[in-house]
C-alpha cells in the first residue's frame, strides 16, 4: 500500500507544478498580414490584444473582425498544444487525445480514472 501512497503523492506533486506552468502559459497568435497580434493563458482565455495603428486605414469592420479571430485562433491553437504538452509528463503512456477533449486535462482524467 505505500509505493501506491507514494506513487499517488508523486502524482499530485507534480499535477499541482502543470497547474502552476498553465497558470503562467502564454500564447502569442498573429492575424496573416500581421497588423493584429492576440495573447491568451493557458486555457486560451485572451489577455492582450494589440492593433497597429495602421488598421485604422480601412473602415471594413468585417476584415478587422477576421484578423482578430485569426490572430486568437492561432493563439488558442498554440496555448492548447503547450497546455497539453505539459499534461503529457503526468502520463505513463504519453496519453491519447480524441477530438472532443479538452487537452489540458482529459488525459489527465483519463488517466486517473483508470482509463489509460
Amino acid at each position: 500500500m505505500e509505493p501506491l501512497r507514494a506513487q499517488q503523492a508523486a502524482l499530485a506533486d507534480e499535477l499541482a507544478t502543470v497547474q502552476r506552468e498553465l497558470s503562467d502559459l502564454r500564447a502569442t497568435g498573429h492575424s496573416p498580414d500581421g497588423l493584429v497580434t492576440a495573447t491568451v493563458d493557458g486555457r486560451g482565455i485572451a489577455v492582450d490584444l494589440n492593433l497597429d495603428p495602421r488598421i485604422y486605414r480601412s473602415t471594413d469592420s468585417g476584415a478587422l473582425a477576421e484578423k482578430i479571430l485569426a490572430a486568437l485562433r492561432e493563439a488558442t491553437d498554440q496555448a492548447a498544444a503547450e497546455a497539453f504538452e505539459l499534461s503529457r509528463r503526468v502520463l505513463r503512456d504519453g496519453g491519447r487525445v480524441r477530438l472532443d477533449s479538452d487537452p489540458s486535462f482529459d488525459p489527465v482524467r483519463d488517466l486517473l480514472a483508470g482509463r489509460r
